[in-house]
């Protein structure tokens, strides 16, 4: 379809201006095998490339894999690349500005059928993703375009499983945490065994901390485990508040010690809603700017207890 033709140049023209004349001797991108050296030397004989450079791609970085060098050399920037922003601007609504973060970051994208990219995004329509969260999805992990959808609809089906989530809870997970869909499936069971296990949560506890906070799929279970500790022990606090606030269990352990050392030093160590001089949780995560204003009279103040410990 002629129209159809003309709309798709007309949207990568707004990608990507074009700068050279079409008898220009690298109109047409050269399909050869690419020799031992970067793709940065092979830019003046190849428009594909300089097309690529100009949206924004570090084909430096590309060049440290010399597969993917071998097959982006190959391709045609209207066959193979043209449809492939057409379909990440118009048919998903990644904006012109982050199209190349996200194929800096996945350039097997370029490199991929585009059937195949459309089969793995058509994927999340079909689980009910909505159109804002499959943009979110797409840009902070855009390794779904190009990974087994095998894999990925195990994870979700592991954590809605071992979670008991509803199926917009672990929609909820998914577009706020989507590493998690990439990553190791015994990492991700051992992280839900940690919840449970080692830092003694109950099933609703571990659904309500996941949904509240979906990183925590990800954080180091040791670290956890240290942190928790910590809590429970020294700062006498119970697993119901931790629940409450479950950012705390990804707050750097030396950032919350130092924090509640001040609190005790200023005899405000209080953590219990149900008693005056009560500190939130909250305090703990805030900005320290906001932690200053709230329980130190001044900067110096604090700068002096640090240096006392």
């Amino acid at each position: 379809d002629v129209a159809v033709a003309q709309s798709d140049v007309a949207v990568t023209e707004s990608i990507v201006p074009s700068t050279q004349s079409t008898d220009d001797a690298a109109t047409h991108s050269p399909r050869f095998i690419l020799a031992p050296s970067t793709l940065v030397s092979h830019i003046p004989h190849s428009y594909t490339l300089n097309r690529l450079l100009l949206l924004g791609c570090d084909l430096q970085s590309f060049s440290k894999d010399v597969d993917l060098q071998n097959r982006l050399i190959r391709l045609d920037w209207q066959e193979d690349i043209q449809p492939k922003l057409v379909f990440l601007k118009t048919e998903i609504g990644i904006s012109v500005e982050n199209i190349p973060d996200l194929i800096n970051k996945n350039p097997t994208i370029l490199t991929s059928t585009l059937t195949d990219l459309q089969l793995n995004i058509s994927y999340f329509a079909g689980k009910n993703f909505s159109a804002e969260s499959l943009v979110r999805i797409c840009r902070n992990n855009p390794k779904v375009f190009t990974f087994s959808i095998e894999h990925i609809d195990t994870i979700l089906g592991t954590i809605q499983r071992e979670l008991s989530l509803t199926g917009d809870e672990v929609r909820h997970v998914a577009t706020r945490n989507p590493r998690v869909l990439t990553n190791r499936l015994p990492t991700v069971e051992n992280k839900i065994f940690c919840f449970k296990e080692q830092l003694g949560f109950t099933d609703e506890q571990c659904r309500l901390i996941v949904v509240s906070c979906p990183s925590l799929l990800l954080r180091n279970r040791h670290q956890m485990f240290r942190r928790m500790h910590y809590y429970l022990n020294e700062m006498d606090l119970t697993r119901e508040q931790v629940v409450s606030w479950p950012r705390l269990l990804q707050q750097r352990l030396h950032l919350t010690k130092d924090r509640h050392n001040f609190l005790v030093s200023r005899g405000r160590s209080q953590y219990n809603p149900l008693i005056p001089l009560y500190v939130p949780l909250s305090s703990f995560t805030d900005p320290l700017p906001k932690f200053l204003d709230n329980y130190s009279e001044t900067i110096e103040q604090w700068e002096l207890f640090l240096k006392s410990q």
